[in-house]
């Protein structure tokens, strides 16, 4: 029997568009979280309802967002960037604190654990950071872009392919990617992290991983994830990234956090 209730929620990002997300809500949640998915995939992906899943049933109630454009949230992929992706983190913490509690973990798998890194260096209230298969700069992103990069780079917009979906970007894309400075950022990040990566990773290569816990500041962590792929497809790995997200969190969360 479920100890938590799955609640469809929306807010508004800076930009004026509704996101949408689901709240993972305990009875009795400790803290909340969110967790950010991986590039142009949705809140109802694998590794998205079920890590946020097995946490709520842990007492940490998560929000699992689509980010601009993607999933059931308004707004359209072409006009999102890197900054939309850390902005709609933002607008989600803003959400949680208004209705909830303060928000002091974000959770990301690939690209959306980059922009989690991102998003907590503008939010004060964030404590910790998990990145699951995540790369190590935004940029990375960019290799789904096959020949498409060249269009964008010529200044016109093209379209990609992942997983057999099509989606336009525009050279507002690279633009954004080439003005952050996500290096600084990660050095001086400031907040405890933890990193998940597999070592057979054939999306994203464990050498990210290497790099980001190079760059980032103590307190942090890295542990391996040894055979599994990137969209954590095996059940039993999901399930094993929350519970030590569970057990590695409680060191560095408030021991009561206080309601908003």
């Amino acid at each position: 029997m479920k100890r938590f209730q799955s609640i469809d929620v929306s807010f508004v990002n800076d930009r004026g568009i509704t996101i949408a997300a689901r709240l993972e809500l305990p009875e009795q949640p400790r803290h909340f979280a969110i967790f950010s998915p991986c590039f142009t995939c949705t809140k109802e992906t694998l590794a998205s309802y079920r890590i946020s899943q097995q946490l709520a049933k842990n007492n940490i109630a998560v929000l699992r967002l689509d980010f601009t454009g993607l999933g059931e949230s308004e707004g359209h992929f072409s006009d999102s960037n890197f900054s939309t992706m850390i902005g709609d983190i933002t607008a989600a913490s803003q959400y949680l604190q208004q209705h909830y509690q303060t928000v002091e973990l974000l959770i990301g798998h690939s690209m959306g654990g980059t922009a989690s890194y991102a998003a907590a260096a503008q939010l004060e209230n964030i404590r910790a950071v998990v990145s699951i298969a995540s790369p190590s700069d935004p940029a990375h992103v960019t290799h789904h872009f096959g020949r498409a990069l060249q269009q964008l780079e010529s200044g016109s917009e093209a379209e990609f392919y992942v997983a057999g979906k099509a989606y336009t970007v525009k050279p507002q894309f690279l633009a954004d990617l080439k003005q952050q400075r996500y290096q600084q950022l990660l050095n001086s990040l400031g907040k405890a992290c933890l990193i998940f990566h597999g070592e057979s990773d054939q999306l994203v290569a464990i050498d990210h991983a290497e790099r980001l816990f190079t760059q980032l500041k103590h307190p942090k962590s890295f542990i391996s994830l040894d055979t599994a792929d990137h969209i954590l497809s095996d059940r039993r790995d999901a399930q094993y990234v929350a519970e030590l997200i569970c057990n590695w969190s409680q060191r560095y969360l408030s021991t009561a956090a206080s309601n908003s």
